[in-house]
């Protein structure tokens, strides 16, 4: 009696074995994470008409990609932290930008989504001077899908000389 039990039980706890040794994982593989600072290095000046504004800035930058359970990579998140300083060269003036947002690409849809503050420019006593912030969200072609939230500066660059302009 006791070799009908252990008998079947023994061949189970091999293929049991076996089925474990040669399974394909079930989940994705875990998400890959890199920190880069300041990625187009800290400050550059732009002249203005009669004057030159200097950018000083602090990024960090944080890439997270994902994987699905084969290894292709299906999302990718970017993060950045920003710490901005404006000066006017000529008189010292300064503004502030501090911004924070997330960018996230769906590489198997397509879209590309910006959330968060992205410009918050701030001068002392005034508040904001330049505001981009909520969410925008583009399809395969760059076509805008969805916005909400104030975007000021989201459909091309925006000269540093603005505040003084």
């Amino acid at each position: 009696m006791r070799n009908m039990i252990a008998r079947p039980l023994g061949l189970l706890l091999s293929l049991a074995l076996l089925m474990f040794l040669f399974a394909q994982p079930a989940a994705a593989m875990k998400p890959v994470k890199v920190t880069i600072l300041n990625p187009f290095g800290d400050s550059f000046v732009e002249d203005c008409d009669g004057f030159q504004v200097r950018m000083d800035f602090h990024i960090v930058l944080q890439i997270k990609t994902f994987y699905d359970k084969d290894g292709n990579a299906i999302r990718i998140h970017l993060h950045w932290t920003i710490n901005d300083v404006l000066t006017r060269l000529d008189t010292g003036e300064e503004i502030r930008d501090n911004g924070g947002y997330s960018q996230f690409f769906d590489i198997v849809e397509g879209t590309e989504a910006w959330v968060g503050g992205v410009w918050h420019f701030t001068v002392p006593g005034e508040g904001p001077v330049l505001l981009d912030a909520g969410k925008v969200v583009y399809d395969s072609d760059g076509v805008v899908i969805f916005e909400a939230g104030p975007h000021e500066v989201y459909k091309g660059w925006v000269s540093l000389c603005f505040p003084w302009e």
